[in-house]
């Protein structure tokens, strides 16, 4: 139940209901619905994302069972704005940032630096809403990104002034809507 207080929504069906999906990274998703006048995602797609997102550290407990812990924010549109996220780095950083900040810190940096490579390959399992910014949201599942599909050890953009290393991701979410990105936009 979500509220102990009330019994509104004790009749909905709770995420352990839905059929589960394991990727061989390791990445596990559940799709809730899938939207009726939905678009594939396509990895170079500028996505606008509708999310609460927490990263955790998994560690084993003295009964053998591994457990989140150490909860952490990474993004939530939910909480704060209340408005979707328009494109974020960490599913397709555009060519033009990438190339800036080597530029800027005479670095070499790739793609893996900014992208979440789990994040990706889960993402596109989905379609995305097609909504407007300003409608209601109802978030359509949820990712789960361990460590080693996220930024495992590596060095990764500072998204936060927290370290994302050996952390994992759980985004509960919603993909409002996707557009083609041109080269320009790159």
């Amino acid at each position: 139940a979500f509220s102990s207080t009330s019994t509104t929504d004790d009749n909905e069906k709770p995420l352990s209901d839905y059929n589960p999906v394991k990727l061989n990274s390791g990445v596990i998703y559940i799709s809730r619905y899938t939207p009726t006048n939905g678009k594939a995602i396509v990895a170079t797609d500028k996505i606008k994302l509708m999310h609460n997102t927490y990263t955790y550290v998994a560690v084993k407990g003295s009964d053998n069972v591994v457990k989140f812990d150490s909860k952490y924010p990474f993004r939530t549109t939910i909480i704060t704005t209340g408005t979707p996220e328009i494109d974020p780095a960490y599913f397709y950083v555009r060519t033009s940032v990438l190339n800036k900040y080597n530029t800027d810190n005479s670095t070499t940096k790739t793609r893996a630096f900014y992208e979440m490579e789990g994040f990706q390959e889960a993402i596109k399992n989905f379609q995305s809403c097609e909504l407007n910014d300003t409608d209601n949201y109802n978030l359509q599942g949820v990712i789960i990104v361990p460590s080693r599909a996220a930024f495992a050890r590596d060095e990764h953009f500072a998204y936060s002034a927290f370290s994302f290393r050996n952390r994992t991701f759980v985004f509960n979410f919603q993909v409002f809507k996707t557009e083609t990105r041109t080269s320009a936009e790159d």
